[in-house]
């Protein structure tokens, strides 16, 4: 029988993503955990909540024709952290290079809500993980949230309520983050009195 999730699950393993299990949705929308609170179709199961930050690594067998599947950002390759800009209240692909003249061609997602841009930045690149990082939401309309190291995204084909998702054609691979949105998203991050790294520090140890 087909297995659109594993075949998905086994294309990304390939070009070196690292994949991860998510609840899917039932046809009415709802959350297949069963509960009426969660983000329906966008979170993991909880028996597998944290593994892939131990660093386990998910096969194709993992995955069953009813879940989700995302993929973990950060370490990607040598030397090289993937992260993604997720721009929400965008409605088409053309609208995110209007509002955002930095957006360079990378890889490219449609996502229920938005577009999702795939860039690749220097590893240990302290960007963090954060909602409406340039205070867009409430006076432009459009949100730009981070999603980076310790943090995942969906990705085709999961789906939530609200739709879902799939990648954008032509692919011309996955881009470096230009560096005028890097200095950006870092002088926010001073701004708000964030720490602005050159190597991660947790629990007084440097890594």
């Amino acid at each position: 029988m087909s297995n659109p999730i594993r075949d998905a699950a086994r294309a990304y393993i390939e070009r070196g993503f690292r994949v991860i299990p998510m609840h899917g949705v039932d046809p009415a929308g709802g959350c297949r955990c069963g509960g009426h609170t969660c983000n329906a179709g966008k979170h993991e199961f909880e028996h597998l909540d944290g593994r892939w930050k131990a660093g386990h690594d998910f096969k194709p067998a993992d995955f069953d024709p009813d879940m989700n599947i995302a993929i973990a950002l950060g370490p990607w390759r040598p030397g090289k952290w993937l992260v993604c800009l997720d721009l929400d209240g965008v409605s088409r692909p053309s609208e995110a290079a209007e509002i955002a003249p930095w957006v360079t061609p990378t890889l490219m997602a449609k996502s229920p809500r938005g577009v999702h841009l795939f860039y690749w930045v220097p590893d240990y690149t302290p960007l963090g993980n954060w909602v409406d990082c340039f205070k867009t939401k409430y006076t432009l309309g459009y949100a730009v949230d981070v999603r980076y190291a310790r943090g995942k995204i969906n990705v085709a084909p999961s789906r939530t309520a609200n739709g879902t998702y799939t990648w954008l054609e032509p692919d011309p691979g996955i881009a470096q983050l230009p560096w005028p949105i890097l200095d950006r998203i870092l002088d926010e991050r001073r701004r708000r009195k964030l720490p602005v790294l050159s190597r991660w520090q947790r629990d007084g140890k440097r890594s």
